[in-house]
């Protein structure tokens, strides 16, 4: 049997603590597959002032106070620590009511992003650092998750090199959305306390005149992971590369596509506490009842509920998720016998269209311009299809939800999506797929879902098989502790290159 490993895992969200995307959800139960394995992991988070309202126990502890040194002046962080929900997974919070304040990336008021985040992450970044160092345990690999903590290779190379509990320390990155990559101005360069020539052109850091926290991570990492592998191979071209296609095809030797999954122990209608009717794919009953349940409280007619299709989106509101063409597409969709419910938020401009287009057929759709969870659990559970028209999608995870619930899912086959959504027309379906970023493919997708649903028994095969299937976390956790004994095996390989 291989040797158990220690590792620490750093996200700048963590559900149920904080949670703004997918990446919180990754970061809330991926790690309790990966402690099932046999290995000790904990994770380090930032103390917002949203994790107070989390609802969850967590304590100061009598480590430190921390102090992080940032460029010619120094933060102070204090140390708290809870737990994973349902686990013995310990979560670390770096707390700082100054810098952390009340939102993730951006004030949770007013929607505005904190004008302080690169300063926030720098910290973040330094002051996991400093935890480990007052910890006093080597781990084995530190787990990096997006740009936010981008820089901790560097850190550990130009800072750290000596450190008896961070010399031997390995990295492994995951790109969550390449999208986001934690870019800001050269003249800010100084607070990350790094030699001056990083910041040079050209450099493992700088990208476009600009400073560039993922590329550092990418450039500098042992290995390189990203959530699918569909995403994987798109990332390295020129049209999904975010500027970012060269770095990745020359590290492709080090990169790998792993599918996130699901925790089934939070989304699976058989255990869910939020909806009012638990049901399976063996009670299906209940699902109608969540049905007329979802559509009361949306403020939707119910009286044709078991008639009428209803879809559920669930997304932010923004050109990635597809709501351009959603958008385009809405007036020939509304035209269609069903329904549609909306959550979430995004840019104001679908916002708007959003808004207006339920005004005008009120008995159609309903929007919620808002973030809640106990209504996303609903609109799953309530919900026949679920619609995912996405520009890119690096994993995904509402789809795989959505099959759990019984909501088939439709969606462009890029990204995740395309790795678990088979076409009704292909053996194995359980979904429906369109190709084309086009209004027209959209609607032509949600057309042939319609027409099946008319279709009884075809109908039910299709939920049955899709609420059947098993995207839980257990496949993925063993591919990522792989990765993390490759991580150290490269970690040591250099090291001895170095020393010959």
């Amino acid at each position: 049997m291989s040797q158990a490993l220690r590792i620490c895992f750093l996200s700048a969200e963590v559900a149920p603590f904080a949670k703004v995307g997918g990446l919180a959800d990754v970061a809330g139960s991926l790690p309790k597959a990966i402690h099932a394995l046999g290995n000790e992991i904990f994770l380090v988070l930032p103390k917002y002032g949203i994790v107070d309202d989390a609802g969850q126990e967590i304590e100061r502890t009598d480590i430190g106070p921390l102090e992080v040194r940032m460029g010619s002046r120094d933060i102070s962080l204090e140390v708290w620590r809870g737990r994973l929900p349902g686990s013995d997974v310990a979560v670390y919070f770096l707390g700082n009511d100054a810098l952390f304040e009340k939102g993730v990336y951006a004030d949770p008021e007013t929607g505005q992003g904190y004008a302080s985040n690169t300063e926030r992450f720098v910290a973040f970044s330094i002051g996991s650092l400093e935890l480990l160092r007052a910890l006093g345990k080597p781990v084995d690999v530190i787990h990096l998750n997006d740009n936010h903590v981008g820089l901790v290779p560097l850190y550990l190379k130009h800072r750290y090199a000596d450190d008896p509990v961070l010399k031997d320390a390995a990295t492994l990155i995951t790109i969550h959305n390449l999208a986001y990559q934690g870019a800001f101005p050269v003249e800010e360069y100084p607070i990350l306390g790094l030699p001056d020539q990083l910041a040079s052109p050209g450099s493992s850091i700088e990208a476009c005149g600009q400073v560039n926290m993922l590329k550092a991570g990418l450039m500098e990492s042992n290995v390189i992971s990203t959530v699918s592998e569909t995403y994987s191979r798109e990332i390295q071209t020129e049209e999904h590369g975010a500027g970012l296609d060269e770095v990745l095809r020359c590290r492709r030797d080090v990169l790998s596509g792993i599918l996130n999954g699901a925790d089934y122990s939070v989304w699976d209608p058989q255990v869910d506490d939020l909806l009012p009717h638990r049901y399976g794919p063996d009670r299906m009953e209940d699902k109608a009842e969540n049905k007329k349940v979802l559509l009361e409280t949306v403020g939707l007619p119910a009286d044709r509920a078991r008639d009428v299709p209803l879809i559920g989106i669930i997304s932010r509101l923004v050109e990635q998720k597809g709501f351009d063409i959603l958008e385009e597409a809405l007036p020939e969709i509304l035209g269609m016998d069903l329904q549609i419910v909306v959550l979430g938020t995004g840019e104001e401009r679908y916002h708007r269209s959003l808004t207006e287009a339920a005004e005008t057929h009120p008995d159609r759709l309903a929007v919620r311009l808002a973030f809640d969870n106990g209504l996303a659990h609903l609109i799953e559970a309530g919900s026949d299809m679920f619609l995912m028209p996405s520009r890119f999608e690096p994993s995904g995870l509402n789809q795989i939800y959505s099959l759990r619930y019984g909501a088939v899912p439709v969606v462009r086959a890029t990204g995740g999506l395309a790795d678990t959504i088979v076409d009704y027309e292909e053996a194995g379906a359980n979904g429906f797929v369109f190709k084309a970023y086009e209004a027209e493919a959209l609607t032509e997708a949600v057309r042939r879902a319609v027409e099946c649903y008319r279709d009884t028994a075809a109908w039910s095969a299709l939920v049955q098989r899709g609420m059947r299937l098993d995207f839980s976390w257990g496949a993925s956790a063993r591919k990522y502790v792989e990765l993390y004994r490759e991580a150290k095996k490269i970690l040591v390989g250099r090291a001895r290159q170095s020393s010959a």
